[in-house]
Protein backbone atom coordinates (compact mmCIF):
# COMPACT_ATOMS: atom_id res chain seq x y z
CA UNK A 1 0.00 0.00 0.00
CA UNK A 2 1.72 3.39 -0.80
CA UNK A 3 1.36 6.01 1.07
CA UNK A 4 -1.64 7.99 2.01
CA UNK A 5 -2.79 11.32 0.26
CA UNK A 6 -4.91 13.73 1.84
CA UNK A 7 -8.65 13.68 1.18
CA UNK A 8 -8.64 16.26 -1.18
CA UNK A 9 -6.08 14.18 -2.97
CA UNK A 10 -7.34 11.17 -3.43
CA UNK A 11 -7.59 8.58 -6.17
CA UNK A 12 -11.67 8.95 -6.46
CA UNK A 13 -13.84 12.46 -5.96
CA UNK A 14 -16.63 11.88 -3.18
CA UNK A 15 -19.53 10.08 -4.24
CA UNK A 16 -21.73 11.56 -1.35
CA UNK A 17 -21.82 13.93 1.43
CA UNK A 18 -20.53 12.39 4.00
CA UNK A 19 -23.79 12.33 6.57
CA UNK A 20 -25.20 8.67 6.48
CA UNK A 21 -28.33 8.94 4.41
CA UNK A 22 -31.97 8.50 5.33
CA UNK A 23 -32.55 5.59 3.26
CA UNK A 24 -29.82 3.75 4.31
CA UNK A 25 -30.54 3.90 7.91
CA UNK A 26 -34.15 3.03 7.44
CA UNK A 27 -32.49 -0.04 5.66
CA UNK A 28 -30.25 -0.39 8.65
CA UNK A 29 -27.72 -1.55 7.10
CA UNK A 30 -25.10 0.72 9.02
CA UNK A 31 -24.31 0.78 12.46
CA UNK A 32 -22.70 4.17 12.48
CA UNK A 33 -20.98 6.39 11.02
CA UNK A 34 -20.84 9.92 9.25
CA UNK A 35 -18.32 12.64 7.91
CA UNK A 36 -17.78 16.03 8.43
CA UNK A 37 -20.98 17.83 9.16
CA UNK A 38 -21.89 21.42 8.74
CA UNK A 39 -23.33 23.56 12.14
CA UNK A 40 -26.91 22.43 12.08
CA UNK A 41 -28.85 25.87 13.49
CA UNK A 42 -27.52 29.01 14.14
CA UNK A 43 -26.61 28.75 17.85
CA UNK A 44 -24.48 25.80 17.39
CA UNK A 45 -20.69 25.80 16.23
CA UNK A 46 -19.66 23.83 13.15
CA UNK A 47 -16.92 21.96 12.32
CA UNK A 48 -15.07 21.27 9.10
CA UNK A 49 -11.54 18.57 8.95
CA UNK A 50 -8.90 18.84 6.51
CA UNK A 51 -8.83 15.20 5.78
CA UNK A 52 -10.89 12.53 6.77
CA UNK A 53 -8.09 9.79 6.63
CA UNK A 54 -4.31 9.08 6.33
CA UNK A 55 -1.30 7.73 7.83
CA UNK A 56 -1.17 7.49 11.53
CA UNK A 57 0.86 10.72 12.81
CA UNK A 58 -0.66 12.83 9.83
CA UNK A 59 -1.89 16.12 10.55
CA UNK A 60 -5.90 16.67 11.23
CA UNK A 61 -6.65 20.95 11.35
CA UNK A 62 -9.83 21.02 12.87
CA UNK A 63 -11.89 24.38 12.44
CA UNK A 64 -14.97 25.95 12.55
CA UNK A 65 -17.38 29.18 13.20
CA UNK A 66 -18.52 30.62 16.20
CA UNK A 67 -22.86 31.73 16.10
CA UNK A 68 -23.50 34.58 18.43
CA UNK A 69 -19.13 34.46 20.27
CA UNK A 70 -16.40 36.48 19.40
CA UNK A 71 -13.91 34.86 22.31
CA UNK A 72 -13.93 31.88 24.00
CA UNK A 73 -12.39 28.69 24.91
CA UNK A 74 -11.75 25.51 22.57
CA UNK A 75 -11.19 21.98 23.25
CA UNK A 76 -10.98 19.01 20.48
CA UNK A 77 -11.30 16.07 22.12
CA UNK A 78 -11.87 12.54 20.56
CA UNK A 79 -13.64 9.49 21.73
CA UNK A 80 -11.59 6.52 23.87
CA UNK A 81 -13.27 4.02 25.49
CA UNK A 82 -16.33 5.44 25.82
CA UNK A 83 -14.92 8.49 27.33
CA UNK A 84 -13.75 11.76 25.92
CA UNK A 85 -10.13 12.98 25.77
CA UNK A 86 -8.94 15.99 25.30
CA UNK A 87 -6.39 16.24 22.61
CA UNK A 88 -5.49 19.85 22.18
CA UNK A 89 -7.17 23.06 23.96
CA UNK A 90 -7.03 26.70 22.06
CA UNK A 91 -9.25 30.01 22.56
CA UNK A 92 -11.47 31.46 19.57
CA UNK A 93 -12.35 35.07 18.22
CA UNK A 94 -15.59 33.74 16.56
CA UNK A 95 -13.82 31.16 14.95
CA UNK A 96 -11.29 28.26 15.45
CA UNK A 97 -8.34 26.26 14.03
CA UNK A 98 -7.42 23.63 15.95
CA UNK A 99 -4.93 20.62 15.04
CA UNK A 100 -4.40 16.77 16.38
CA UNK A 101 -2.55 13.86 14.87
CA UNK A 102 -4.62 10.72 13.29
CA UNK A 103 -4.24 7.40 15.52
CA UNK A 104 -4.59 3.58 13.29
CA UNK A 105 -7.99 2.76 13.06
CA UNK A 106 -11.64 4.93 13.32
CA UNK A 107 -12.10 7.77 15.92
CA UNK A 108 -14.47 9.80 16.53
CA UNK A 109 -13.73 13.67 16.80
CA UNK A 110 -15.76 16.52 18.65
CA UNK A 111 -15.05 20.15 19.70
CA UNK A 112 -15.99 21.97 22.53
CA UNK A 113 -16.62 25.46 22.14
CA UNK A 114 -17.26 27.34 25.26
CA UNK A 115 -18.73 24.16 26.68
CA UNK A 116 -20.81 23.72 23.56
CA UNK A 117 -19.87 20.24 21.77
CA UNK A 118 -20.00 20.49 17.59
CA UNK A 119 -21.51 17.06 15.95
CA UNK A 120 -18.75 14.50 16.28
CA UNK A 121 -17.14 13.51 13.16
CA UNK A 122 -15.46 10.19 12.25
CA UNK A 123 -11.81 9.84 11.19
CA UNK A 124 -9.85 6.88 10.10
CA UNK A 125 -5.87 5.95 10.08
CA UNK A 126 -4.49 3.97 7.76
CA UNK A 127 -1.29 2.10 8.41
CA UNK A 128 0.82 2.14 5.12
CA UNK A 129 1.76 -0.98 3.56
CA UNK A 130 2.47 -3.13 1.41
CA UNK A 131 0.90 -6.26 3.49
CA UNK A 132 3.39 -9.18 3.11
CA UNK A 133 3.63 -11.33 6.07
CA UNK A 134 5.92 -14.04 6.18
CA UNK A 135 4.05 -17.65 5.28
CA UNK A 136 2.07 -19.02 8.02
CA UNK A 137 -0.02 -20.57 9.65
CA UNK A 138 -1.86 -22.60 6.74
CA UNK A 139 -5.05 -21.98 8.37
CA UNK A 140 -6.50 -18.63 10.22
CA UNK A 141 -9.71 -17.87 11.45
CA UNK A 142 -11.37 -14.69 10.24
CA UNK A 143 -13.11 -14.45 13.39
CA UNK A 144 -13.89 -16.61 16.33
CA UNK A 145 -14.94 -19.66 14.92
CA UNK A 146 -18.24 -19.97 17.42
CA UNK A 147 -19.34 -16.72 15.78
CA UNK A 148 -21.10 -17.59 12.24
CA UNK A 149 -19.38 -15.68 10.09
CA UNK A 150 -19.71 -16.36 6.12
CA UNK A 151 -19.74 -15.11 2.46
CA UNK A 152 -16.11 -13.76 2.75
CA UNK A 153 -14.53 -11.02 0.83
CA UNK A 154 -10.89 -10.24 0.12
CA UNK A 155 -9.32 -7.14 -0.73
CA UNK A 156 -6.77 -7.62 -3.87
CA UNK A 157 -3.40 -8.15 -1.45
CA UNK A 158 -5.18 -9.86 0.88
CA UNK A 159 -5.18 -7.29 3.50
CA UNK A 160 -8.47 -6.60 3.99
CA UNK A 161 -11.34 -8.81 4.56
CA UNK A 162 -15.07 -8.73 5.18
CA UNK A 163 -17.89 -10.77 5.91
CA UNK A 164 -20.97 -11.18 7.05
CA UNK A 165 -21.74 -12.84 10.37
CA UNK A 166 -24.73 -14.12 12.28
CA UNK A 167 -23.19 -12.48 15.69
CA UNK A 168 -19.95 -10.87 14.56
CA UNK A 169 -20.58 -8.54 11.49
CA UNK A 170 -16.98 -7.82 10.25
CA UNK A 171 -14.18 -5.80 8.45
CA UNK A 172 -10.62 -6.62 9.62
CA UNK A 173 -7.33 -5.61 8.57
CA UNK A 174 -4.72 -8.13 8.77
CA UNK A 175 -1.76 -5.84 8.60
CA UNK A 176 -2.87 -3.96 11.92
CA UNK A 177 -4.95 -6.62 13.49
CA UNK A 178 -7.42 -4.26 14.34
CA UNK A 179 -11.34 -5.42 13.61
CA UNK A 180 -14.26 -3.51 13.36
CA UNK A 181 -18.06 -4.12 12.99
CA UNK A 182 -19.03 -0.94 10.62
CA UNK A 183 -22.78 -2.31 9.41
CA UNK A 184 -25.73 -4.42 10.53
CA UNK A 185 -24.80 -7.82 11.03
CA UNK A 186 -27.14 -9.89 7.75
CA UNK A 187 -25.75 -7.57 5.84
CA UNK A 188 -24.03 -8.86 2.89
CA UNK A 189 -20.62 -7.11 2.03
CA UNK A 190 -18.39 -6.98 -0.78
CA UNK A 191 -15.11 -5.05 -1.08
CA UNK A 192 -13.53 -3.25 -3.97
CA UNK A 193 -9.98 -4.61 -4.94
CA UNK A 194 -7.92 -1.89 -3.17
CA UNK A 195 -10.39 -2.59 0.02
CA UNK A 196 -11.68 1.02 0.64
CA UNK A 197 -14.82 0.57 -0.93
CA UNK A 198 -17.98 -1.67 0.42
CA UNK A 199 -20.79 -2.50 -1.01
CA UNK A 200 -23.55 -3.20 1.72
CA UNK A 201 -26.88 -5.27 0.94
CA UNK A 202 -29.85 -5.96 3.48
CA UNK A 203 -33.71 -6.70 2.57
CA UNK A 204 -33.40 -5.61 -0.96
CA UNK A 205 -31.77 -2.54 -0.50
CA UNK A 206 -28.13 -1.40 -0.26
CA UNK A 207 -25.54 1.37 0.31
CA UNK A 208 -21.94 1.69 -1.30
CA UNK A 209 -19.79 2.63 1.80
CA UNK A 210 -16.23 4.99 1.58
CA UNK A 211 -14.47 3.24 4.47
CA UNK A 212 -11.82 6.12 4.32
CA UNK A 213 -14.10 8.88 4.00
CA UNK A 214 -17.05 7.57 5.44
CA UNK A 215 -19.42 9.14 2.37
CA UNK A 216 -22.63 6.93 1.76
CA UNK A 217 -24.67 6.34 -1.55
CA UNK A 218 -27.48 4.53 -1.55
CA UNK A 219 -27.48 1.53 -4.41
CA UNK A 220 -30.07 2.65 -7.25
CA UNK A 221 -33.31 0.88 -7.39
CA UNK A 222 -34.58 2.07 -10.84
CA UNK A 223 -38.84 1.44 -10.90
CA UNK A 224 -38.71 -0.06 -7.34
CA UNK A 225 -36.63 -2.99 -7.57
CA UNK A 226 -35.38 -4.83 -5.12
CA UNK A 227 -30.77 -4.95 -4.64
CA UNK A 228 -30.43 -8.69 -4.73
CA UNK A 229 -26.14 -8.38 -5.15
CA UNK A 230 -23.64 -5.66 -5.48
CA UNK A 231 -20.02 -5.39 -5.68
CA UNK A 232 -17.81 -2.51 -6.34
CA UNK A 233 -14.68 -1.56 -8.28
CA UNK A 234 -11.57 0.53 -7.09
CA UNK A 235 -13.74 3.66 -9.39
CA UNK A 236 -16.75 3.20 -7.98
CA UNK A 237 -17.93 1.41 -10.62
CA UNK A 238 -20.99 -1.17 -9.85
CA UNK A 239 -22.21 -4.38 -10.91
CA UNK A 240 -25.76 -5.09 -9.75
CA UNK A 241 -28.60 -7.68 -10.05
CA UNK A 242 -31.87 -5.77 -9.61
CA UNK A 243 -35.18 -7.76 -8.72
CA UNK A 244 -38.44 -6.68 -10.21
CA UNK A 245 -41.90 -6.44 -8.72
CA UNK A 246 -42.68 -9.97 -10.63
CA UNK A 247 -39.62 -11.40 -8.79
CA UNK A 248 -37.47 -11.67 -12.28
CA UNK A 249 -33.97 -10.70 -12.06
CA UNK A 250 -31.82 -8.53 -14.17
CA UNK A 251 -27.78 -7.85 -14.14
CA UNK A 252 -27.25 -3.97 -14.46
CA UNK A 253 -23.88 -1.78 -14.34
CA UNK A 254 -23.57 1.65 -13.05
CA UNK A 255 -20.46 3.58 -13.52
CA UNK A 256 -19.20 6.45 -12.17
CA UNK A 257 -21.27 10.02 -13.29
CA UNK A 258 -24.00 8.20 -14.59
CA UNK A 259 -27.42 8.87 -12.71
CA UNK A 260 -28.89 6.09 -13.26
CA UNK A 261 -27.55 1.92 -13.94
CA UNK A 262 -27.68 0.21 -17.39
CA UNK A 263 -29.70 -3.23 -17.84
CA UNK A 264 -27.05 -5.31 -19.19
CA UNK A 265 -29.91 -8.40 -20.03
CA UNK A 266 -33.33 -9.48 -19.97
CA UNK A 267 -34.88 -9.85 -16.91
CA UNK A 268 -35.52 -14.04 -15.95
CA UNK A 269 -36.39 -16.25 -13.27
CA UNK A 270 -33.25 -17.99 -13.06
CA UNK A 271 -29.73 -17.40 -11.55
CA UNK A 272 -28.32 -13.68 -12.64
CA UNK A 273 -24.97 -13.01 -11.69
CA UNK A 274 -22.40 -9.63 -12.66
CA UNK A 275 -18.93 -8.73 -12.37
CA UNK A 276 -17.34 -5.96 -13.93
CA UNK A 277 -13.33 -5.40 -14.64
CA UNK A 278 -11.63 -2.18 -12.62
CA UNK A 279 -12.04 0.71 -14.68
CA UNK A 280 -12.86 -0.80 -17.79
CA UNK A 281 -16.16 -2.20 -19.85
CA UNK A 282 -15.54 -5.57 -19.15
CA UNK A 283 -18.49 -6.77 -17.77
CA UNK A 284 -19.07 -10.87 -17.14
CA UNK A 285 -22.48 -12.06 -16.42
CA UNK A 286 -24.88 -14.99 -15.81
CA UNK A 287 -28.27 -15.17 -17.32
CA UNK A 288 -30.50 -17.62 -19.30
CA UNK A 289 -31.44 -14.93 -21.32
CA UNK A 290 -30.27 -15.60 -25.05
CA UNK A 291 -27.83 -12.51 -25.90
CA UNK A 292 -26.73 -13.88 -29.07
CA UNK A 293 -27.86 -15.86 -32.28
CA UNK A 294 -25.32 -18.84 -30.77
CA UNK A 295 -27.72 -19.42 -27.54
CA UNK A 296 -30.12 -21.66 -28.77
CA UNK A 297 -30.92 -23.56 -25.41
CA UNK A 298 -32.81 -22.33 -22.39
CA UNK A 299 -30.12 -23.25 -19.95
CA UNK A 300 -28.44 -20.43 -17.73
CA UNK A 301 -25.15 -19.13 -19.33
CA UNK A 302 -22.27 -17.39 -18.78
CA UNK A 303 -20.90 -14.35 -21.21
CA UNK A 304 -18.37 -11.69 -22.08
CA UNK A 305 -19.95 -8.15 -22.44
CA UNK A 306 -16.65 -6.04 -24.49
CA UNK A 307 -17.79 -2.57 -24.58
CA UNK A 308 -21.31 -4.04 -24.66
CA UNK A 309 -21.39 -6.68 -27.33
CA UNK A 310 -21.82 -9.95 -25.71
CA UNK A 311 -20.00 -13.11 -26.33
CA UNK A 312 -21.16 -16.80 -25.23
CA UNK A 313 -18.27 -18.00 -22.94
CA UNK A 314 -19.30 -21.73 -24.13
CA UNK A 315 -21.18 -22.61 -26.95
CA UNK A 316 -21.63 -25.99 -26.05
CA UNK A 317 -25.33 -27.10 -26.59
CA UNK A 318 -27.31 -27.98 -23.38
CA UNK A 319 -24.23 -26.95 -21.16
CA UNK A 320 -25.18 -24.85 -18.39
CA UNK A 321 -22.22 -22.42 -17.43
CA UNK A 322 -22.29 -19.71 -14.22
CA UNK A 323 -20.06 -18.56 -12.01
CA UNK A 324 -17.86 -15.65 -14.20
CA UNK A 325 -15.09 -14.00 -12.37
CA UNK A 326 -12.75 -11.61 -13.94
CA UNK A 327 -9.11 -10.78 -13.04
CA UNK A 328 -8.73 -7.01 -12.36
CA UNK A 329 -7.68 -5.78 -15.81
CA UNK A 330 -10.62 -7.43 -17.77
CA UNK A 331 -7.75 -9.76 -19.56
CA UNK A 332 -8.72 -13.02 -17.98
CA UNK A 333 -11.97 -14.62 -17.14
CA UNK A 334 -12.88 -17.73 -15.54
CA UNK A 335 -16.39 -19.50 -15.19
CA UNK A 336 -17.73 -23.10 -13.80
CA UNK A 337 -19.16 -25.38 -16.87
CA UNK A 338 -21.52 -28.00 -15.88
CA UNK A 339 -22.57 -30.82 -18.61
CA UNK A 340 -23.18 -34.91 -18.27
CA UNK A 341 -19.54 -35.59 -17.70
CA UNK A 342 -19.62 -33.35 -14.43
CA UNK A 343 -18.54 -29.21 -13.21
CA UNK A 344 -15.02 -28.06 -14.30
CA UNK A 345 -13.62 -24.51 -14.30
CA UNK A 346 -12.30 -22.61 -17.56
CA UNK A 347 -9.87 -19.73 -17.47
CA UNK A 348 -9.55 -18.05 -20.86
CA UNK A 349 -7.40 -15.24 -21.84
CA UNK A 350 -10.08 -12.65 -23.53
CA UNK A 351 -7.98 -10.93 -25.91
CA UNK A 352 -6.35 -14.03 -27.44
CA UNK A 353 -9.55 -16.13 -26.73
CA UNK A 354 -6.92 -19.04 -25.62
CA UNK A 355 -8.20 -21.52 -22.84
CA UNK A 356 -5.63 -21.57 -19.95
CA UNK A 357 -6.71 -23.70 -17.85
CA UNK A 358 -9.92 -26.29 -17.02
CA UNK A 359 -9.98 -28.59 -14.43
CA UNK A 360 -13.38 -30.58 -11.99
CA UNK A 361 -14.45 -28.28 -9.53
CA UNK A 362 -17.45 -27.49 -7.67
CA UNK A 363 -16.60 -23.94 -7.18
CA UNK A 364 -13.94 -21.44 -8.27
CA UNK A 365 -12.54 -17.87 -8.54
CA UNK A 366 -9.92 -16.11 -10.49
CA UNK A 367 -7.41 -14.07 -8.53
CA UNK A 368 -7.62 -10.07 -8.94
CA UNK A 369 -4.42 -10.28 -11.20
CA UNK A 370 -5.31 -13.09 -13.17
CA UNK A 371 -2.12 -15.19 -12.02
CA UNK A 372 -3.81 -18.07 -10.04
CA UNK A 373 -7.47 -19.48 -9.95
CA UNK A 374 -8.84 -20.69 -6.78
CA UNK A 375 -11.16 -23.97 -6.80
CA UNK A 376 -12.63 -26.66 -4.62
CA UNK A 377 -13.30 -30.22 -5.90
CA UNK A 378 -15.00 -32.16 -3.15
CA UNK A 379 -12.87 -31.88 -0.27
CA UNK A 380 -9.78 -30.34 -2.03
CA UNK A 381 -9.04 -26.73 -1.42
CA UNK A 382 -6.76 -25.73 -4.19
CA UNK A 383 -4.63 -22.54 -6.10
CA UNK A 384 -3.26 -23.05 -9.35
CA UNK A 385 -0.68 -20.95 -11.10
CA UNK A 386 -1.86 -20.19 -14.33
CA UNK A 387 1.48 -19.49 -15.99
CA UNK A 388 3.78 -21.70 -14.27
CA UNK A 389 1.74 -23.68 -14.55
CA UNK A 390 1.58 -25.21 -10.75
CA UNK A 391 -1.29 -26.38 -8.13
CA UNK A 392 -1.23 -26.43 -4.18
CA UNK A 393 -3.81 -28.19 -2.81
CA UNK A 394 -4.88 -29.00 1.01
CA UNK A 395 -7.82 -31.24 2.46
CA UNK A 396 -10.81 -29.07 3.50
CA UNK A 397 -14.27 -30.64 4.16
CA UNK A 398 -17.37 -28.97 3.48
CA UNK A 399 -15.27 -25.61 2.35
CA UNK A 400 -17.34 -23.35 0.26
CA UNK A 401 -17.96 -19.81 -0.74
CA UNK A 402 -14.56 -18.95 -1.86
CA UNK A 403 -12.43 -15.35 -2.41
CA UNK A 404 -9.36 -14.94 -3.27
CA UNK A 405 -6.22 -12.74 -2.89
CA UNK A 406 -4.80 -10.71 -6.12
CA UNK A 407 -1.53 -13.22 -6.47
CA UNK A 408 -4.13 -16.27 -5.39
CA UNK A 409 -1.95 -16.67 -2.17
CA UNK A 410 -4.80 -16.36 0.09
CA UNK A 411 -7.84 -18.30 -0.12
CA UNK A 412 -11.10 -17.40 1.66
CA UNK A 413 -13.82 -19.72 2.67
CA UNK A 414 -16.74 -21.08 4.73
CA UNK A 415 -16.81 -24.09 6.28
CA UNK A 416 -18.65 -25.75 9.19
CA UNK A 417 -15.80 -27.80 10.44
CA UNK A 418 -12.15 -26.48 11.42
CA UNK A 419 -9.78 -27.10 9.02
CA UNK A 420 -7.48 -27.71 11.78
CA UNK A 421 -8.87 -30.37 13.65
CA UNK A 422 -11.99 -31.24 11.89
CA UNK A 423 -13.96 -30.30 14.71
CA UNK A 424 -17.68 -29.03 14.14
CA UNK A 425 -18.17 -25.26 14.66
CA UNK A 426 -20.74 -23.12 13.47
CA UNK A 427 -20.85 -21.58 9.91
CA UNK A 428 -17.18 -20.12 10.31
CA UNK A 429 -14.74 -17.94 8.08
CA UNK A 430 -11.42 -19.14 7.59
CA UNK A 431 -8.13 -18.09 5.40
CA UNK A 432 -6.02 -20.77 3.93
CA UNK A 433 -2.07 -19.48 3.00
CA UNK A 434 -1.05 -21.27 -0.08
CA UNK A 435 2.58 -20.84 0.79
CA UNK A 436 2.48 -21.81 4.40
CA UNK A 437 4.37 -25.31 4.79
Amino acid sequence: MKDLPPAQAGRRAPRAAGVVTAGAVAAGLLTAGSGPLPADANDTPGIHLSRTYGAPGDEVRVSGGVPGSDKGTTALQALRRGRWVTLVRGRHHGSYALRAPLRDGVQTWRVLVDGQSTPTVRLRGVTPGPYDPPPGPVFTAVAPAASGTDLPTLSTDGRWVAVRGARVPLLRDRLTGRAEKPWAQDARPALSPDGRLVTLVRRGRGVLLDLWTFATTPLPRPAGRRVAAAAPADDGSLALVLVDGDGLRAPFVLRPGDESPEQLAPATDGTVQAVLASGSDTVALTTSAALTADDVDEAEDAYLLLDGSPELLDETADARTHSPTLSADGRRVAWLAESPGGTEVVVRDVGTGAELFRHPADEAVLSGDGTHVAWRDGDVLASSDLDAPTTRSVAVPDARELAVSGDGRWVAFTATASPIDGGATPSATWLWDRDAD
